[in-house]
């Protein structure tokens, strides 16, 4: 398409109802739409429409998300002008107005062109720079002052950060105990960068500081695993209280691969045992003195022993069911064994269940306290069962 087209195809634009509201309101207008809508062409029909009216470019804001957008607008509203100077008549040059009392002004066009070039068309950081800059006395900054970059914000946030560490540490702070505390949970380098986060995160980073500073761990956890733990507490209760789990659970915690001279170390069946029987004991499921997050870790636990690392349930049952040449002898034990493990995957349903996986890793996600009861489990890549090494994380924003 040339300019020309363009142009032409510009000329032919129709607003739709939703855009002319936009460009008939009286009041301040916001424009929101997907990509290639219009957005643009329609706030440019609405500032010239402005202009028409008699309102003078220093009195509008027009705010772009993207600077491009805010070129074009410019660029379009010039070009508008443009042509009403060029069907403008003067008595200055002695011609007669033929086109009647309609035709633009020309005198006053030439006052909204010289206007339009210094207009507020931005993105909402072009403008707040701007008026900063125009408004240096009354917002008590510097005329010259400019503005950092993301990169150079970034680097100034981690400097304020690390000479505060410095300084709270070097003199005495009243909090200076919290912070050798977190010094000692984190690398240097990596509380800078929690710390840093927080910054950027004001103000909501201030407004939970401020709700949780003195809380009590346990209820600090609670709070953060309700938040960012996909599956709620309640399902998780309901699932790990169901009769038919309940029932697996307790056939698998019945059965001593010990006593049958099976060793967990040895046998992924007997390791299974092992897992369930750690869930049971550390987090009260099996006598009902479970609370708030221990549903959530069993759950998660038991669903992550019985899944591979892209959480589906492995193909090769002897990764919980164990081997054939170690319990062939004990075929009773075994069956039970098998018929509990397909009773808990056919009702906890793991891979349709949004759960984490890796308890180490929700540990981590949820912070540096550690719950009042330790929780252990068998390392993810040991080198014994094979188990697949989890990659995933929760991230709390």
């Amino acid at each position: 398409m040339t300019a020309d087209d363009a142009n032409d195809a510009d000329d032919e634009f129709e607003l739709t109802d939703n855009q002319q509201v936009a460009l008939e309101s009286q009041d301040h207008v916001a424009v929101t739409a997907g990509a290639g809508t219009g957005k643009t062409t329609t706030l440019t029909h609405r500032y010239v429409k402005l202009l028409e009216s008699g309102t003078d470019p220093s009195q509008i804001l027009t705010i772009t998300f993207t600077t491009d957008a805010a070129a074009e607008i410019r660029e379009r509203v010039r070009e508008t002008v443009a042509e009403r100077l060029s069907e403008a008549v003067t008595s200055d040059c002695g011609k007669e107005d033929v086109r009647g009392d309609d035709a633009p002004d020309y005198e006053r066009w030439r006052t909204i062109a010289d206007g339009v070039e210094d207009s507020y068309v931005h993105t909402i950081h072009e403008a707040c720079a701007r008026l900063r800059s125009e408004l240096a006395v009354e917002a008590g900054v510097h005329p010259d002052a400019e503005t950092l970059d993301e990169a150079e914000a970034g680097m100034l946030a981690r400097d304020v950060v690390r000479e505060s560490i410095d300084s709270m540490l070097a003199d005495g702070h009243e909090r200076s105990e919290d912070l050798r505390l977190l010094t000692r949970l984190w690398s240097r380098s990596g509380l800078e960068t929690v710390l840093v986060g927080l910054l950027e995160s004001r103000p909501m980073s201030t407004d939970w500081a401020r709700r949780w500073g003195e809380a009590d761990p346990d209820e600090y956890l609670d709070a953060v695993w309700r938040s960012v733990y996909p599956v709620d507490i309640e399902t998780a209760r309901e699932l790990l209280t169901d009769g038919r789990v309940q029932q697996a659970l307790d056939t698998i915690s019945d059965i001593d691969p010990q006593a049958l001279g099976i060793d967990p170390d040895d046998d992924d069946g007997a390791d299974f045992i092992r897992t369930v029987d750690g869930v049971l004991s550390e987090t009260g499921v099996a006598d009902g003195s479970a609370e708030g997050r221990d549903w959530q870790m069993a759950l998660d636990r038991l669903c992550d022993r019985v899944t591979t690392g892209s959480r589906t349930v492995y193909s090769q049952e002897y990764r919980y069911k164990g081997a054939k040449k170690r319990w062939e002898a004990h075929g009773e034990s075994w069956a039970r064994l098998k018929d509990a493990a397909d009773t808990l995957i056919d009702v906890l349903n793991p891979e349709k269940r949004p759960f984490v996986g890796g308890w180490e890793q929700i540990t981590t996600a949820v912070g540096t306290l550690r719950p009042s009861r330790e929780y252990s489990r068998q390392s993810p890549n040991d080198t014994v069962t094979g188990r697949k090494t989890r990659t995933q994380s929760i991230s709390t924003t």
